[in-house]
């Protein structure tokens, strides 16, 4: 669910969240939650530039938890978890737990409300995203993010054993070419047909996209 705007500014040149978004999103999100719960309030790792730092090098770390890996943007990872951690806010702000509840158990691991938010965000933002799917009833969002984490490792798979075949083919084709002076344009002619082939897959793949 994306409801953020995606032309504000969410990460500095160094791709760590900047001020605004942290004290708004994240800060006052989460403070928000703990005077309505009883929980604790925010409270800085640090200096706040070393919290924005944290966080920001949680979210990398989290990226497949983001529908993206680490070659993602930073700023569009940033994005998705702000908006993944202000559902899981309002989540937690609708649900009428009993004020001397303790701990509040979620996924199976117990929370109990003297720790920081910090403790929500490890090992993973797991939690983080459960409590936003069921907040945007889909109690199967992390479900459908394991799958999707597995979708993209299969994908990696597929594609590192075809350029494992792609290396393959060039040097056979380098060396059945020969050496003599026509060798060369049979070369060419070999990668022509390779990549004839390579755009027709394209054009394929494009046709079925739509």
């Amino acid at each position: 669910m994306s409801f953020l705007n995606s032309s504000d500014q969410y990460t500095d040149e160094n791709g760590i969240i900047v001020p605004w978004m942290y004290d708004q999103h994240f800060v006052d999100e989460w403070n928000s939650v703990a005077h309505q719960l009883k929980f604790r309030a925010y409270v800085d790792k640090g200096t706040r530039y070393a919290s924005r730092k944290r966080l920001s090098d949680i979210i990398s770390a989290n990226a497949q938890y983001l529908g993206g890996s680490r070659k993602t943007s930073k700023r569009i990872l940033t994005k998705r978890f702000l908006e993944e951690f202000i559902c899981a806010c309002s989540y937690l702000k609708t649900q009428d737990f009993e004020r001397d509840m303790e701990p509040l158990e979620v996924m199976g691991k117990e929370f109990h409300r003297t720790m920081s938010v910090w403790v929500w965000l490890r090992p993973d933002i797991r939690a983080i995203v459960h409590l936003a799917g069921l907040y945007n009833n889909e109690p199967d969002a992390l479900a459908a993010v394991e799958l999707d984490k597995e979708r993209r490792a299969e994908k990696s798979k597929i594609i590192k054993a075809f350029l494992a075949e792609v290396d393959e083919f060039i040097q056979k084709a380098a060396y059945l070419s020969g050496s003599d002076q026509d060798s060369n344009g049979r070369l060419k002619q070999a990668l022509e047909v390779a990549r004839t082939a390579i755009g027709q897959a394209t054009e394929d793949l494009q046709w079925m996209e739509r």
